[in-house]
């Protein structure tokens, strides 16, 4: 297990927002316990805050090989992905983290926002429907669909929508950014990133033929994956931080 003093001290520097420090810990701490799934994850969501995508898609694919049905490695690595312009793959990842566990309202939610990022309004409309069936108090799944209501036209259902959001902020007037700003299109953003996203890209495409050899080294199965200290889209605040997190685009 995850216990030795270097991965204590990693989450600690997570907490404290020094996402260097941590992932340097996590790295001593893979030293001592080369396959051990928590640190693998918790090094890829700090690689994530320091916008490192290729290096934590490779960390949560060695998680999913040490622990091929846990639904959170799925979830994790489907965020790296849409961070790095590759919606499509994304989604297929949060579909699996469904199929394993469709329990988790946010990763309905999760998955909405991607779909409603490429075009798919009406699967993502129903995604947070279906979010919103799970946990009906989730303000967030509310505005969001609310917004892509009114984009299609459902002013009505929609401004219901925009009612509930804001009565379960309790009176605070909930924020409804521009649609078009949050959902706008991949070649405007990319304007202003076209080089980093190439890197980007090249990056992954060797991070993949990496994987592949090494898929070869890992011993599948070896152990069971435990509770791992940080998990996004389990909580209101975290998927929070999440959707403010991507509305920044890839700048």
């Amino acid at each position: 297990m995850a216990q030795n003093i270097h991965f204590l001290s990693g989450v600690e520097h997570c907490k404290a927002g020094k996402f260097d420090e941590a992932i340097g810990d996590f790295t001593q701490a893979l030293s001592v316990e080369p396959n051990d799934v928590a640190t693998y994850y918790n090094r890829g969501l700090a690689y994530i805050k320091l916008e490192m995508y290729p290096k934590a898609y490779q960390d949560f694919n060695k998680s999913i090989q040490l622990s091929p049905q846990d639904a959170n490695l799925y979830s994790e690595r489907g965020v790296t992905l849409h961070l790095s312009g590759r919606h499509e793959e994304a989604i297929k990842d949060f579909d699996k983290a469904i199929d394993l566990d469709g329990s988790n309202p946010y990763r309905f939610s999760s998955r909405a926002f991607v779909k409603a990022k490429i075009g798919r309004t009406e699967e993502a409309i129903t995604d947070y429907k279906k979010a919103i069936e799970l946990d009906p108090t989730d303000e967030i799944a509310h505005n969001n669909l609310g917004m892509l209501e009114e984009q299609m036209g459902y002013k009505e259902s929609a401004q219901k929508r925009f009612k509930i959001a804001d009565e379960l902020t309790k009176g605070e007037k909930f924020e409804k950014p521009d649609l078009d700003e949050l959902l706008k299109d991949e070649q405007e953003q990319r304007q202003d990133s076209e080089a980093r996203q190439e890197k980007i890209q090249e990056e992954f495409l060797q991070s993949i033929d990496n994987e592949e050899n090494e898929k070869k080294k890992l011993s599948f199965g070896a152990k069971d994956y435990f509770n791992v200290a940080v998990k996004v889209f389990t909580d209101k605040n975290t998927f929070s931080e999440f959707i403010n997190f991507v509305k920044r685009g890839l700048k």
